[in-house]
Order: structure tokens, then sequence, then C-alpha cells
């Protein structure tokens, strides 16, 4: 074991869920005020929304689970301090087309090709699944 064997390194572990949540949280402008998610309700989408409901960004989710949505609320209101409402920063969407006003979408699972044209012009679009899906539009 690396860590026990060297512990004048002061190394970390991180699990690659918690990894990929930073490196998400890193890229996002810091002006983001509207973020559009889908396939977000588990894992690393359910963490990034947690984490920017709480920033006071809008989290916009495209989700067929509303089992899952509500739980992502009730996560939320865990952290709202002194009746805060950043529970209310977070909105589920029933269409792709609910997220033509995000500057920012992360996608956590494959978008259809027809999806994409609901990008909205020069957004940023960051995936957070594996395999990464192919290019298929060069203005997001």
């Amino acid at each position: 074991d690396v860590v026990n064997k060297y512990p004048q390194l002061r190394m970390r572990l991180v699990h690659g869920n918690t990894l990929t949540a930073a490196c998400v949280l890193n890229s996002l402008p810091p002006c983001t005020k509207h973020v559009f998610f889908t396939g977000c309700t588990s894992k690393v989408g359910r963490a990034l929304a947690v984490r920017l409901a709480i920033e006071g960004k809008i989290v916009i989710m495209r989700t067929d689970s509303q089992e899952r949505f509500d739980m992502i609320v009730e996560d939320v209101k865990k952290y709202d301090i002194e009746g805060g409402n950043a529970h209310e920063n977070l909105v589920k969407a029933n269409s792709m087309k609910e997220g033509a006003k995000a500057e920012v979408w992360l996608i956590g699972k494959f978008l259809k090709d027809v999806d994409h044209k609901f990008l909205p012009p020069k957004s940023l679009a960051l995936y957070f699944c594996f395999p990464p899906p192919p290019t298929i539009r060069k203005d997001v």
C-alpha cells in the first residue's frame, strides 16, 4: 500500500467519481447561472446537482424519475441554513427543450443526435459519462 509505505508524501486517495465531480466543477465558468443536466440523478450527477444548487445556481434536471429528483431536493434541503431556499434552485425538466437557456449543459448519458439541436450555440457542454460520445457539433 503506497499510502502507508510513504506517509511523508501526504497523498490523498480519491474515488474516480469524486475526481470527476471536482473536474466538472472546476471547468464551469464563474459567471454560470443556469446549468442543464441530463442523466444526473445518481452518483456524480447527483453530487454536482446538490453542490450547484447550494451555490445558488439554477439547476435544470432532465430526468424521468420523479422519485430520484425528489430525493435530490431533500438532500439540498439538508444544507439549507435557517430557512434557506437552495432547494428551490432545482427544477425538473420534462423535455430537452427546457435546457435552451442554460449556459452550461452537464451530460451524464449519451444524447441522441436529435437532442443536440437543443444545445444553445456557444454553450459549454461537459460530458461526464464514459465512454465519451462522438463529437456531433463543433460549436459547443
